[in-house]
């Protein structure tokens, strides 16, 4: 039975667990780093476009501008890749070129065949293209990090306790 001084520790160490795990997670690195840099990248969309630039344009200028520091970062800090560099690279610019086309046809449709705002319009691409991306990213072009950090994972022996 626990003691009524224990439950503390107790509920502040599941606690710990959890939000470590959220944080060691791939899906929360690269969902904090995209709310920043598309918060970033979705004002310039709209300046731009308030501005009298079109819609196409601006999405493709932005585009660009978060794709170029998007590598360092997804690849150090939201997937901790290990890979060779320069194949990750030539599969996030596939992946990303991708993303590019879905979302300027996406744009396309919203804004000209549902005579949606380009302000509406490219919020919903950016939630639409986020998911994409992170699939390719995780599935694809960081895949060798998630490999070898399973190969060296060692599991916990149940019946040591994790002693030896």
């Amino acid at each position: 039975m626990l003691s009524h001084d224990s439950r503390p520790d107790l509920l502040h160490s599941l606690v710990h667990d959890r939000v470590r795990a959220l944080y060691e997670s791939a899906a929360f690195r690269y969902a904090s780093t995209g709310c920043i840099s598309n918060s970033i990248a979705y004002g310039l969309f709209c300046g731009g476009v308030y501005a009298g630039f079109g819609s196409k344009f601006m999405a493709s200028v932005v585009f660009v501008l978060v794709m170029s520091v998007g590598f360092a970062i997804n690849r150090k800090w939201s997937f901790r890749s290990t890979g060779a560099q320069s194949r990750e690279f030539t599969k996030y610019m596939v992946a990303y070129s991708l993303a590019y086309l879905g979302n300027i046809g996406l744009l396309s449709l919203l804004c000209d065949k549902f005579e949606m705002t380009p302000y509406l319009a490219q919020l919903v691409c950016i939630f639409v293209v986020a998911v994409f991306l992170f699939l390719c990213l995780r599935i694809w072009v960081f895949k060798s990090s998630i490999v070898t950090r399973q190969a060296f994972a060692s599991p916990i022996d149940s019946t040591t306790n994790g002693s030896k």
